[in-house]
């Protein structure tokens, strides 16, 4: 999804509200089991997920691309009882049916390179053999609407709007998106959070970012989104105070999966977020050309514009009554 600045805040209104109806169709809760043997559990999920971030990194895909395979892995395990030993192959599939869908076809790896390039332990035809499963479980419809989608589409409409808001913290547009890519993200790698659709939970993770750039504001900014969305107040509610729990804590890779027996990954997770950061920013820089965008020089008023003076006219009747979060 490509904006350019300057666009016009109703055609970006009619995308998110596209997103929102497809949401509204397509959209499943995802449980996952906490114990057991016979089939994935929501701690072997979360794994598979962290696995396939750093995958995606170390192919250098967009951060669509990530964001259609946990979407597509997710729906699988919630639609076939997979046993743990399968997870590897079904994690892999799962990532090279969302690059074949999402990627330029010159940079898409051949199923040899990509079982030799990820580690997967997978053979060729055990891959080619998994992706018939999932397609043919999915019934071939693989483009739901993903987080990302709302991630830029509402990142469009606040810049489109609140320009200002946006240059708080002295970061260009691309990479205060990186920024929020990647806490989207970590929270996509816990299970958790699945029982969310992408709206609220990309919502939640706009209202906190917000918070804590725009004391004065952020609940204005939050209370035009959630109409714009109609994202329900209690939902908005409960995924903002876990998704404030969860991002201000240490984090922590999940266990793999002992069955697998692959060389042991080292991961420094607190060095490796800035430069997961730069890796998300590299691939969605294109999205903005700020060449010729440069931060306005005056951050203390804001003027809104026609589009947020119509959605916030009755802001006062419809307040939401969310409240500062303070991490523990």
């Amino acid at each position: 999804m490509k904006f350019n600045l300057g666009i016009g805040d109703a055609q970006v209104l009619q995308m998110l509200s596209e997103s929102i109806n497809k949401e509204r169709q397509q959209w499943k809760a995802k449980f996952f089991r906490r114990h057991g043997d016979t089939s994935v559990t929501g701690s072997q999920r979360d794994w598979a997920a962290s696995w396939l971030v750093s995958v995606n990194r170390n192919f250098h895909f967009t951060p669509e691309t990530v964001s259609l395979t946990l979407n597509i892995l997710d729906r699988f395990l919630n639609s076939v009882k997979v046993p743990p030993k399968y997870l590897h192959c079904v994690a892999v599939s799962c990532f090279f049916l969302a690059a074949k869908t999402i990627e330029e076809d010159e940079v898409i790896p051949s199923t040899r390179e990509l079982a030799a390039e990820s580690q997967c332990g997978c053979s060729v035809s055990e891959i080619l053999r998994m992706e018939r499963e999932i397609l043919g479980k999915l019934d071939w419809n693989l483009r739901n609407v993903s987080h990302i989608d709302f991630l830029h589409t509402i990142h469009a409409l606040l810049l489109s709007m609140y320009p200002q808001y946006l240059y708080l913290g002295n970061m260009t547009p691309s990479h205060q998106l990186a920024s929020l890519t990647s806490k989207v993200f970590r929270c996509l790698c816990n299970h958790r959070f699945m029982v969310f659709r992408p709206s609220v939970l990309v919502l939640a993770v706009f209202s906190l970012e917000l918070e804590s750039h725009i004391f004065h504001s952020w609940l204005q900014l939050t209370m035009m989104l959630q109409k714009i969305t109609e994202v329900p107040t209690d939902q908005l509610i409960n995924c903002r105070e876990e998704c404030s729990r969860y991002l201000s804590s240490k984090f922590h890779l999940p266990k793999p999966p002992v069955i697998y027996g692959h060389k042991k990954r080292v991961c420094v997770k607190r060095r490796l977020e800035q430069i997961e950061v730069d890796e998300i920013y590299d691939c969605i820089k294109h999205l903005y050309n700020e060449e010729y965008f440069s931060p306005p020089t005056n951050t203390e008023k804001v003027l809104p514009l026609s589009c947020s003076q119509n959605i916030l006219q009755k802001r006062d009747e419809e307040c939401v009554k969310l409240q500062p979060v303070t991490a523990n």
